[in-house]
């Protein structure tokens, strides 16, 4: 993800944002998931309603994003198939029963900058209105300018620091991804979105800490953001999200990976 963004790409996304979130969501309204359908780990445990005793149902989704397609788990292809640069979820095909609780865990390995438009640093959607993250590395840190000391980037690449909070917001100049889910068709009405902090790196996208890397090349920090959320479901219905991020090209930044199914959106179906 670079950090360069052109005047006009930002304020086209600012002013227009929200008809090219449109856009996006029509789009992918016409496209079928390409990966085998991921169900998570499903429980069912007892809880208190309205003074009465109900079995519910639980679910528990584990998602990564990464900053291109070289990671492991369920593939693009060889070598991360024909777009390895391409910034990338780990899966795109999301299934939950009906009348559950989905419990989310995203692993952030991407870097990231500035949202075009705030609205998105806000979490919407999840029980309590809240998110926790777990950072790194954000004492002498600038969530502003992106930049850490030398003294911050020297305690990332030792031992770092690990922080978690609950937050119903993040600085929206320091994202990396958003993970936005939204109603389409005659699916039930819900609406998701849940900013994931950026990990911090240099203008190169040279993470601070340290790393891991794997058999087809992913170089990945160790130190990753790491999103932890809840939102409830209701009867049958197929639901788009996307990335807000705009970490593509064309069309203000929304498109290629950011329009793709298996990359940065999938579809959750509630059966």
């Amino acid at each position: 993800m670079k950090y360069g963004r052109a005047l006009l790409s930002s304020l086209l996304a600012t002013i227009l944002g929200a008809g090219v979130i449109a856009g996006v969501a029509v789009a992918l309204a016409h496209l079928q998931p390409h990966q085998n359908p991921y169900t998570g780990v499903v429980t069912t445990v007892p809880e208190t309603v309205n003074g009465m005793q109900v079995m519910t149902k639980k679910v528990t989704l584990n998602l990564s994003t990464y900053p291109d397609s070289l990671f492991t788990g369920q593939p693009h292809g060889a070598n991360g198939g024909a777009h390895p640069d391409w910034v990338s979820y780990d899966h795109d095909n999301l299934v939950v029963p009906a009348y559950s609780t989905v419990n989310m865990v995203i692993d952030q390995y991407d870097s990231g900058e500035s949202l075009n438009n705030s609205f998105f640093s806000q979490v919407r959607g999840t029980i309590g209105g809240t998110a926790t993250f777990t950072t790194w590395g954000y004492s002498g840190c600038d969530l502003a300018t992106f930049s850490c000391t030398e003294n911050a980037k020297q305690s990332l690449a030792d031992n770092g620091v690990k922080t978690t909070v609950t937050s119903n917001q993040w600085p929206y100049s320091a994202i990396g991804h958003t993970f936005t889910l939204r109603s389409t068709g005659n699916a039930p009405a819900l609406t998701v979105s849940v900013p994931l902090p950026a990990v911090f790196a240099d203008p190169n996208d040279s993470f601070y800490g340290p790393q891991s890397t794997n058999a087809l090349g992913g170089s990945y920090p160790l130190q990753h953001t790491v999103v932890k959320f809840s939102f409830r479901v209701s009867g049958p219905g197929v639901y788009q999200w996307n990335c807000e991020f705009p970490c593509g090209i064309k069309i203000g930044k929304f498109g290629e990976a950011m329009s793709t199914f298996g990359y940065m959106s999938g579809t959750l179906t509630v059966k």
